[in-house]
């Protein structure tokens, strides 16, 4: 019904324009010509159909303008919901990595650099994540950019 509303508002009103019509025995069509006509002298019948002409591409460049518009606004919509469930995914694997480096801290034999590289790989991971979740464009480019190594 939402994607109608501008023909129901049009039937409404040319439904009004006729009912206005037959109760108070107007000739709109007429008025209309006779406005057109003393116009003549000011040269707005010319004006007048340059916006006649104009009007309908404005109408629908601003139709695919919005369209576009609730198309990214969606997919923006779609990638905060895709990284929530990542963010969430994400803590929950780098939770349990904790509980991994705090058995091999305990464990004297386990080398430190280890322990040191598998630090960075974690703050390696989590900073990707964080990158792709400030993504403001969403396109391939971006992602891939977002991903990369710093």
């Amino acid at each position: 019904m939402n994607s109608l509303r501008f023909t129901l508002v049009g039937v409404f009103l040319a439904v009004l324009v006729f009912i206005l019509n037959l109760a108070f025995d107007l000739d709109l069509f007429e008025i209309l010509i006779g406005l057109l006509q003393r116009s003549e002298s000011f040269e707005l019948d010319e004006l007048l159909l340059v916006l006649v002409v104009l009007l309908p591409f404005v109408v629908v460049d601003l139709i695919r303008y919005r369209l576009r518009l609730r198309k990214q606004k969606d997919r923006i919509q779609l990638h905060q919901a895709m990284m929530f469930a990542v963010h969430h995914t994400q803590n929950n694997f780098l939770n349990q990595m904790q509980y991994f480096r705090m058995i091999a801290e305990e464990n004297s034999r386990f080398d430190p650099d280890v322990i040191a590289l598998f630090d960075e790989v974690i703050r390696d991971a989590h900073e990707q994540i964080r990158a792709l979740g400030e993504i403001e464009t969403i396109d391939e480019d971006a992602i891939k950019t977002a991903v990369l190594p710093k």
